[in-house]
């Protein structure tokens, strides 16, 4: 009767910590928290067996222990780090583990909530969050990208930088 008592009492413990919904968790990190067990369990993976695959792909500190504690939700946030390895190891891209699910509120970025098409799009670099400057982001472009150039040269020029940024932002706000 005893060991039927303590095994409930384990139980219970276990599921209250396994929650993620630690308060003042990253909500990047409570995204990162419910995919990572999926994406495991999709490999057939143990959380030791990510660990290892972790390690050989050079990042140690990823150890059983911090992949139980991100899963679990104990573990507050997760480093920029964290997910590029995680991503790699699990064969996903980095915005696939952080963009939020699609019946969510959004992305919190700060102070603001980000709706789930906008974040995607931004995560995946196919998108300017709204009063973001695109020529701050051309000038991070490709230099083999000459058309994406040449577009944004001949916009400026023609239109001015203010009327041209405006005439961008125009455009996203149709795409949305």
């Amino acid at each position: 009767m005893t060991a039927v008592i303590a095994c409930v009492k384990v139980t219970a413990y276990c599921e209250v910590m396994t929650q993620p919904t630690e308060p003042g968790q990253d909500p990047v990190a409570r995204t990162i928290a419910r995919r990572l067990p999926v994406l495991r369990e999709r490999h057939g993976w143990s959380a030791q067996q990510l660990a290892e695959k972790c390690a050989a792909a050079g990042s140690p500190e990823l150890n059983r222990a911090i992949i139980a504690n991100i899963e679990s939700g104990r573990r507050r946030s997760v480093s920029i780090d964290e997910v590029l390895v995680l991503a790699k190891v699990l064969d996903v891209t980095p915005p696939y583990l952080m963009e939020p699910d699609p019946d969510s509120e959004g992305l919190r970025v700060g102070d603001a909530t980000i709706g789930h098409e906008l974040a995607h799009k931004w995560l995946t670099g196919h998108s300017l969050l709204p009063g973001q400057d695109p020529l701050i982001e051309l000038a991070q472009a490709p230099p083999d990208d000459l058309s994406l150039v040449l577009k944004m040269v001949r916009g400026v020029r023609e239109y001015g930088r203010e009327e041209f940024r405006a005439l961008l932002e125009a455009q996203k706000m149709e795409e949305d």
